[in-house]
């Protein structure tokens, strides 16, 4: 199996801006090939500027990171595997099926729908968003601390081992599924189903 540095090694900047194009342009670009699991390989990919409105499905981007204002805008996520990634960025749209295991999303901001999603192990430290909607998401063994996600709606999500305190879940509602220890955590007029 390739290492982080390996994946990251394969990627000229002019390959990466090829396949961002592509991908802008509704394209799926295949630079290398598959892989092992039989979808689109594009792990190590540097994301810069803005991905706006674009669909992305089955596509391997784990070890991706985002620069130079690299961020995801009402995109449409499905079945995309962005593992040990680090997006410390805007992270916007429908998300379905997607992993985001072991990433480092510290200071990240989320809009939109997450249905299906694995935060297993993800660093969330202040991370931030309001109104956004996560569906049996896993949270299990994340770190939440200082993440401020208020008006939030948590549906069937877990939360085994998530680490919080110093944050904010105002007026967010859980249903069938609530953390157990939140520490001091804001949880003013939280719903619990």
């Amino acid at each position: 199996m390739a290492t982080k540095n390996e994946l990251k090694a394969r990627w000229s900047d002019e390959l990466i801006e090829s396949v961002l194009a592509q991908l802008r342009s509704g394209e799926v670009p295949e630079p290398f090939g598959h892989t092992e699991s039989g979808i689109c390989d594009l792990r190590g990919l540097v994301i810069r500027g803005i991905l706006r409105t674009i669909t992305m499905n089955a596509i391997d981007l784990t070890y991706c990171s985002a620069e130079r204002g690299g961020q995801f805008l009402g995109c449409t996520l499905i079945d995309v595997d962005l593992s040990n990634s680090t997006l410390k960025t805007n992270i916007d749209g429908k998300f379905s099926a997607c992993k985001f295991d072991e990433s480092n999303l510290n200071g990240a901001l989320f809009r939109g729908r997450f249905e299906n999603c694995s935060f297993s192990k993800a660093k969330l430290k202040d991370a931030a968003g309001e109104s956004v909607s996560f569906s049996e998401c896993r949270f299990d063994s994340a770190d939440l601390r200082g993440a401020h996600l208020c008006t939030c709606n948590f549906n069937t999500c877990t939360w085994k081992e998530a680490t919080f305190g110093n944050g904010s879940f105002y007026r967010s509602k859980f249903t069938r599924g609530q953390p157990n220890d939140v520490g001091n955590t804001i949880m003013d007029h939280a719903g619990f189903v």
